[in-house]
């Protein structure tokens, strides 16, 4: 037991003794690799993050309970589906990252060339610069190579790929509150984007909702008018009664289904790269080579040494 703990010592002794003769060389792999990772770190571009933090809208749980009971199984046997406490928050979490909420509720409100063109924002400008290879910003026109399918001026579909990279969703699962985040070169644009995500959210359901109720109502009309059963009549215009309230909730909330608890704001401070990180991971990784390539050079005298 000795003999082993005496060989190891010796060992990490012997290991101590080469890398101190090859320190020069080590210094080496340290400086080139810290070098490296400066000037990497530097070219990187700044990626700002525009964040909103939202909380379920008390409109559709308030709007489930006025619409539910016996008024609730009534409008299922008519076939009007009455929205659940919870489901209308559900589904807008989802709507957030589909192709369709971007092709109709973002892409008509952002600059296309924003997406799939941006080559690096002049902060002393305000500006952002194209890449020249891909749109003509004084013209206005894209000059990129047609590749396959895709066409000189990109689709729908492509410039949702690339967006969808730049966009984070998640939701806690306690509080149940929802962060919509949005990266871009450009500290404003992601804002922007992400502003318009959140206003365009509560557009959305707000938008469809009230069709939904509006046909709803022409339908109960309609249906009042054919019965001459007085029971089925007041029946049929509690629910036109309910759908009329829930007009109201709809008409009467901008943030019918999330309410922003922190709206997005324009970032000062980029969110990456985080060059120090890198710099001092670069220079770590150097003298790991350095090293490395140092014991295998100097193997035979360290075991030598060791017997």
């Amino acid at each position: 037991m000795n003999e082993e703990h005496q060989s190891n010592t010796l060992n990490f002794l012997s290991v101590l003794g080469v890398f101190w003769k090859r320190k020069l060389f080590i210094s080496y792999f340290v400086f080139s690799a810290a070098i490296i990772s400066v000037i990497v770190s530097l070219l990187l571009p700044s990626i700002y993050r525009s964040s909103a933090i939202l909380s379920p809208s008390d409109s559709e749980s308030s709007m489930s309970n006025s619409l539910g009971g016996s008024i609730g199984g009534l409008a299922s046997v008519v076939g009007i589906n009455l929205p659940s406490a919870g489901t209308v928050s559900v589904e807008a979490f989802k709507s957030l990252t589909t192709l369709s909420f971007f092709e109709n509720s973002v892409l008509p409100y952002i600059n296309l060339e924003d997406i799939m063109a941006v080559d690096y924002w002049d902060a002393s400008k305000n500006s952002i610069v194209y890449d020249k290879k891909k749109f003509d910003s004084q013209k206005g026109v894209w000059v990129r190579k047609a590749k396959n399918l895709a066409l000189s001026k990109p689709s729908s579909q492509e410039a949702y790929k690339k967006f969808r990279k730049s966009i984070s969703i998640s939701e806690d699962p306690k509080t149940k509150l929802v962060t919509v985040s949005v990266e871009h070169k450009s500290p404003y644009v992601a804002n922007l984007w992400a502003s318009i995500m959140v206003n365009e959210i509560n557009k959305k359901f707000r938008s469809d909702h009230k069709k939904e109720a509006s046909i709803a109502i022409d339908y109960l009309n309609s249906l009042i008018s054919q019965t001459n059963y007085s029971e089925v009549k007041k029946a049929i215009a509690q629910l036109i009664q309910s759908e009329t309230q829930k007009m109201i909730v709809i008409e009467s909330n901008p943030e019918y289904v999330y309410t922003i608890i922190d709206p997005p704001a324009i970032p000062e401070l980029r969110a990456k790269p985080r060059r120090a990180f890198i710099c001092i991971a670069g220079t770590l990784i150097g003298f790991i080579i350095g090293g490395f390539v140092t014991l295998y050079r100097d193997r035979d005298k360290i075991f030598s040494s060791s017997k």
